[in-house]
């Protein structure tokens, strides 16, 4: 198995990389968001059949951008999938799949590979957000 790559994020048109020797300080800011207060697993809360609740999912992907560099809150994120979704954009669904899979990415790039297919080289990117 080889190391951590490094990872970027997209957010208001721009790129915000986090270097390979930070990506696993960047997935404990997600699990972190995931987790909440709460004890329970942050890959189950990413997984759940159930659907990722957007609050959660806004926290890890604001934290995930904020640890990349980004000057942007929770709330942003929050406001910008809660925004497409009240504005009945077909996009809107398929965003918040983007910013799951974009997470999983990070923290469980085997499971993500698994899933989506993707290759293991070379840089991961993920999901544009706005």
């Amino acid at each position: 198995m080889k190391g951590f790559e490094p990872v970027t994020f997209e957010w208001d048109g721009e790129r915000y990389t986090v270097a390979a020797d930070h990506v696993l300080e960047l997935i404990a800011e997600i699990e972190d968001g995931l987790r909440g207060r709460g004890n329970r697993n942050a890959f189950a809360v990413l997984t759940d059949p159930a659907g990722v609740p957007l609050s959660r999912l806004a926290m890890a992907y604001g934290n995930a951008l904020r640890y990349a560099g980004a000057a942007v809150t929770p709330s942003d994120v929050y406001l910008a999938i809660e925004g497409g979704m009240s504005e009945g954009s077909p996009d809107a669904a398929l965003r918040v799949q983007q910013h799951v899979l974009a997470l999983m990415a990070v923290m469980a790039p085997q499971t993500y590979r698994k899933f989506t297919g993707a290759a293991g080289d070379g840089e991961k990117k993920t999901a544009a957000a706005a």
